[in-house]
């Protein structure tokens, strides 16, 4: 037998030979040599001495030490053969024998074998009644770590379960070990799907890592992360976006922006952002992550491998399907040689193939590819759950879209089965798994199964975008709606189709359209309200900011862009990154308010007998396999005594268009005069009525029917309804509309109960701001002292190009001055040279009550030909060509003609033109009424659900309750005349609304429709 002194001796001597080999002197390779010469010569005489198992555990651990792995195995197995023949294997030798045998077939990644000595030797320390040590603590964790790396999720979950008692009985729970294990519990729960659970896991360990390391340390970037994946995964965007982005801070900070890890968090974070539908940061964001792979990674490493995979999936996104099957071709090469072809991995790329070829509308290709991803992962199913579900989602979609209905409601069914058990109704998976479902219900005709799988699918809906509204910016707001808009759509489609059946669907429509009509309009604007009703001074600095950042990029945008800053993205960055902070800074405001509260019976409570409600809507129509380029029109309509809202379909967009089209009073393009009658182009009576006989025998005598004994028609617009005067409609009889009823027009008919409190008078305590008579050729900034006009040069192209001054504006002005202050209401007149865009700014915080605005007004169309070039220097085409619709939108002050014939105007001068971003900016929130006496003040760009963008929008934005606009280009004299009524009427102590529509109807017995039907009031 071996002594113990000689076993203690061996031991102490190659702690030494180690720590010579770090010596200087002498080279590495020599010192290692001669190191194994001795190890050899004294094993040697060991061998003489004794053949035992300790020999071949020495001779094992030598052979490790050396990094013989392979003969490392061999004496591993021969030591614990050699106890098993001459001793009893239940004590804690043999345990420990196991133990390292354990640990040489993990580094080799033989998971199986290792497996089978992992348990035998936690069965020894259980029944030794020894598993409340450090040693049954790391046997436990090398059969959690084999069970992690073979995806068996399921085992690797009790096990963990057992060591972290262990570990803090052990180390206490705040320790780097226990730490550790909860880490890796969130991990197995985030993987089978159960995200409940993983996110309690993570919320402990960023508590204990925050104890242990601090917040700027890689281990808690790492928790905080994995934390963030786990919301993601949930669909709680609005918890994930915040800690990927301090995560990435910390590594960035840490490690530079070339590391590894740092493309790793830049990955995690473009997932969250390709799920909210901003495909263009996450396509940004993949490309830098892959750049820094490629400069840090070999072409076989998995890293790469994934890196390549995922960058492929955002160019399909964004059809750039050459590229990603490049990508794609070499990640499975990769994949294949590394995992082999039943792997979860390589399951991966299959999938991402198969969305390609969808896609692509190669349907069998792509249902073949799903396949096979399905039958890896159906391999896998008990360990990732998941995933499977995922493919099980995939492949009954494509089999739906194949119309074979069969075995799309098979495979979705057993999905939605792991889902709801695993996942909760709230992931976004869940969804749309369910919303599969209720397609392949549609399509085979069983209404009544769709109609109950729709009441599941709503809430969720509603909950996923309410989570949204309180953390997006508006931009990033919209692009999350189109990627979800589908959904919408098709229930829409649903509910119009099966009306008949079950009534009730509309009033599901009907809450559709509360929730999304103008909602991003109606969400910026009580975000904006709860900012500047509140005393928080840092809130209220973040808001100024923002607000300033948006006024310095609104010149930026109206430049060519060579000349714009090269920072351009960074401001834009920054403007988006600060409004995303006021979103939450008034998350619980928001939310708190009329959003989503509004349903069709709060609407339905605020009618009286004699009133209905209109909510026109347009939405795509839906073929029986996807939505179509085609519009539908239809009006939901409510009464005070309807069990359900009723809904009308009215025509689709094509039909409506070229109706429209055929006329000029609905106009389609943009401000193509600028002479004295503020860009009239006169159309006669005879082409008013055809034109207006049609658009009421398709929009509005369908409705006629449920409009019996109506005495006051709310109604809110779509689409290109936006551009019809309802008021110069003529029933059958050649009867106007706006004589039968009182017509208030609604940005969304949740208005009713969420604008209950507006002031409805004019009265003695209000202010006025009156523009009028504009010289636009002459402005009092250009005349100031410390105004420089040197470098004024005229662009010789637009110096035919030029706003003619208005007589009319300054008789309007004039006498709504007088008579405002005939009735005690303190009323500021400016015109002429002094009547400057500034100045209207200037109001800004402190608006008057009452802004009336008679001048030129102008909408361009979005350029559909028309793009930059060379010779493009300044003048209209600064607006022309701008992207943001609301640059494309504008009123005229003093000087205008200056830039808009291409005079180049130092930076510290005024242009004159006031775009509706502008008015966006400002703060109107003490003004009741503003009045657009103006050409096509009322036109914008058609955005579906949100209206108008344009004027209409821009004050709306700024705070103004009531907003009066014009559809056309109106005419100088009659419009000063309508507008004198308009005042008069509202001063004999008539509500706003009341004196327009009697200023209209004293309109009507003198002139024909085009003279005062133009103007709308939008309350």
């Amino acid at each position: 037998m071996k002594t113990k002194s000689f076993n203690m001796f061996l031991k102490s001597f190659f702690s030494k030979s180690i720590k010579i080999m770090t010596t200087t002197g002498t080279s590495a390779s020599l010192k290692f040599i001669r190191l194994k010469l001795i190890v050899v010569i004294l094993l040697l005489s060991y061998d003489s001495f004794c053949q035992d198992w300790q020999y071949y555990d020495s001779l094992r651990q030598v052979s490790f030490d050396l990094k013989d792995i392979e003969n490392a195995e061999k004496y591993a197995e021969l030591s614990i053969d050699t106890y098993s023949l001459s001793h009893d294997t239940m004590n804690n030798d043999f345990a420990d024998l196991v133990f390292k045998n354990v640990e040489i077939l993990i580094s080799q990644e033989k998971y199986t074998e290792a497996e089978l000595l992992c348990q035998r030797e936690i069965a020894i320390r259980r029944k030794l009644l020894d598993y409340k040590n450090e040693n049954y603590a790391q046997c436990l964790a090398n059969l959690a770590f084999i069970y992690n790396n073979t995806g068996a999720y399921n085992k690797e979950e009790p096990i963990l379960l057992e060591l972290l008692v262990i570990y803090e009985e052990i180390f206490g729970k705040i320790s780097m070990d226990y730490l550790q294990v909860l880490n890796d519990l969130g991990y197995v729960n985030r993987s089978i799907g159960n995200y409940k659970h993983a996110e309690f896991y993570y919320n402990q360990c960023v508590r204990i890592a925050q104890e242990i390391y601090g917040k700027n340390e890689m281990n808690y970037a790492i928790i905080i992360s994995n934390l963030a994946g786990t919301y993601r995964k949930s669909g709680e965007y609005s918890k994930a976006e915040p800690l990927l982005l301090e995560a990435s801070e910390i590594i960035r900070e840490l490690y530079g922006s070339n590391h590894i890890y740092y493309a790793t968090i830049l990955n995690n974070t473009a997932q969250l952002y390709l799920e909210l539908g901003q495909i263009d940061s996450a396509e940004k964001l993949l490309e830098q992550a892959h750049n820094i792979v490629i400069a840090n990674s070999e072409e076989n490493d998995p890293i790469y491998s994934q890196s390549l995979n995922n960058l492929a999936s955002i160019y399909v996104m964004n059809y750039k399907y050459d590229e990603a099957v490049k990508l794609l071709e070499k990640s499975a090469e990769i994949r294949l040689e590394i995992y082999g072809e039943n792997h979860n991995s390589y399951a991966e790329t299959l999938n991402s193939f198969a969305t390609l070829y969808s896609k692509k509308g190669d349907l069998e290709t792509a249902e073949r590819y799903y396949r096979e991803t399905y039958m890896i992962f159906k391999n896998t199913m008990q360990d990732n759950p998941d995933k499977y579900a995922i493919s099980l989602t995939n492949l009954g979609d494509i089999y739906r879209v194949m119309g074979n209905y069969d075995l799309s409601e098979k495979y979705l069914r057993e999905a939605i089965d792991i889902q709801s058990s695993i996942m909760g109704e709230s992931s976004p998976e869940y969804i749309n798994s369910r919303m599969d479902m209720l397609l392949v219900l549609y399509a085979t005709g069983r209404i009544s199964e769709a109609e109950s799988e729709l009441m599941n699918i709503i809430p969720c809906l509603n909950q996923q975008l309410k989570n949204q509204i309180g953390f997006l910016s508006e931009n990033e707001m919209s692009n999350y709606l189109k990627r979800n808009l589908f959904k919408y759509n098709f229930i829409r489609n649903f509910c119009l189709k099966n009306k008949e059946k079950s009534p009730a669907l509309v009033g599901i429509f009907y809450d559709i359209e509360l929730n999304l009509k103008a909602m991003l309009l109606n969400s910026g604007i009580q975000m904006r309200q709860s900012i500047l009703d509140s005393k928080d001074s840092i809130l209220i600095n973040q808001y100024d900011r923002w607000i300033s950042l948006r006024s310095e990029l609104t010149g930026q945008y109206l430049l060519h862009p060579d000349k714009r800053d090269k920072n351009i993205g960074q401001i834009e960055d920054e403007i988006n990154s600060l409004e995303k902070g006021l979103v939450r800074g008034t998350k619980d405001f928001v939310q708190s308010m009329s959003l989503f509260n509004v349903g069709w019976k709060d609407v339905q409570s605020q009618l009286a007998e004699d009133e209905v409600c209109i909510e026109f809507v347009s939405f795509p129509d839906y073929d029986g396999t996807e939505l179509t380029d085609e519009k539908k029109y239809a009006a939901i309509i409510l009464r005070q005594d309807f069990e359900f809202p009723k809904i009308i379909y009215l025509c689709d967009q094509t039909s409506l268009e070229k109706l429209m089209n055929q006329g000029c009073l609905i106009s389609n393009d943009s401000t193509s005069s600028t002479n004295a009658d503020r860009g009239v182009i006169l159309m006669s009576n005879k082409q008013n009525n055809l034109l207006y006989d049609e658009i009421y025998k398709i929009v509005w005598l369908p409705l006629e029917e449920l409009m019996k004994n109506a005495e006051r028609v709310y109604l809110s617009p779509s689409g290109l309804l936006h551009k019809v005067s309802f008021a110069a409609l003529k029933d059958e009889q050649g009867r106007y509309l706006s004589d039968k009823y009182e017509i208030v027009h609604l940005i969304s008919s949740a208005e009713l109960v969420t604008g209950v409190n507006k002031s409805q008078y004019i009265n003695s305590n209000d202010r006025a701001l009156i523009f009028g008579g504009i010289d636009f050729n002459k402005s009092s900034s250009l005349t100031s002292p410390d105004s420089s006009v040197n470098d004024i040069i005229i662009d010789n192209r637009f110096q035919n190009t030029y706003w003619n001054y208005l007589a009319g504006t300054m008789t309007e002005a004039n006498f709504i001055d007088s008579i405002l202050k005939i009735s005690n209401i303190n009323s500021y007149l400016t015109y002429g040279e002094n009547a400057t865009e500034d100045l209207f700014k200037s109001y800004s915080g402190n608006s008057p009550q009452i802004i009336h605005i008679a001048t030129h007004g102008f909408f361009f169309q979005k350029a559909e030909y028309e793009t930059y070039d060379e010779s493009f220097n300044e003048g209209q085409y600064l607006f022309r060509l701008a992207s943001n619709p609301l640059l494309r939108s504008g009123l005229l002050f003093a000087g205008a003609n200056y830039l808009w014939r291409g005079v180049k105007l130092p930076s510290n001068i005024d242009d004159g033109i006031l775009t509706a971003y502008e008015v966006s900016n400002l703060n109107l929130n003490n003004t009741k009424l503003v009045v657009l006496s103006a050409c096509e003040t009322g036109l914008g760009e058609i955005s579906d659900g949100e209206g108008v963008y344009g004027m209409q929008r821009a004050f709306k934005i700024a705070g103004s309750e009531y907003l009066i606009m014009s559809l056309w280009q109106v005419p100088d004299k009659e419009t000063a005349e309508f507008m004198q009524l308009f005042y008069s009427y509202c001063l004999q102590n008539n509500k706003i609304g009341d004196a327009f529509r009697k200023a209209q109807s004293e309109m009507r017995e003198k002139y024909e429709d085009f003279y005062w039907a133009a103007f709308v009031l939008v309350e």
